[in-house]
């Protein structure tokens, strides 16, 4: 886990906040797959699949979101 080389960066931290950094922190090793993800849904052959057909109004719109993400508007 990234966090173990950085202590100081949370050693105030408690509950609620501690967990939401850990998680966080764990979920950055994701961020590299990002690109790979949209650019495999930006391709028309791979939107024809049935994983992609069979949700296509709401994966188009995470698709969008994922691609502008400061435009998706705050609820």
């Amino acid at each position: 886990m990234f966090v173990r080389g950085h202590m100081t960066e949370f050693a105030g931290l408690t509950g609620l906040d501690l967990r939401r950094y850990l998680w966080t922190d764990a979920l950055m090793r994701y961020v590299p797959l990002a690109k790979t993800i949209e650019q495999f849904w930006m391709d028309d052959t791979n939107r024809k699949a049935g994983t992609w057909v069979q949700n296509a109004e709401i994966n188009m719109v995470m698709l969008a979101t994922s691609l502008a993400p400061g435009e998706f508007p705050a609820v």
